[in-house]
């Protein structure tokens, strides 16, 4: 972890949902919030609302990171994914 990073907010799961869906507007994510369950849009939506500031350099690294997951293999959840 880089020295500035342990300045900066750890994000929950529905945070880095809000954080990605919110990087990729509207237009390009529209398909994608009438896939997901009332909750799943409360969830995020509460999210969305109470994000912290968040600077171009963490949403740059939660993009990377995403990119890296889905490049890595197939994607399975387990209770463990659901917590980061």
């Amino acid at each position: 972890m880089a020295p500035n990073d342990r300045n900066k907010p750890q994000l929950t799961g529905p945070e880095k949902a809000a954080v990605l869906l919110m990087s990729l507007g509207e237009e390009r994510t529209s398909e994608l919030w009438t896939a997901l369950e009332d909750d799943e849009i409360r969830t995020v939506s509460v999210a969305m609302s109470r994000l912290p500031e968040i600077d171009a350099q963490q949403v740059q690294g939660l993009l990377n990171d995403f990119v890296t997951r889905l490049a890595s293999g197939p994607l399975a959840g387990n209770f463990e994914k659901t917590e980061q």
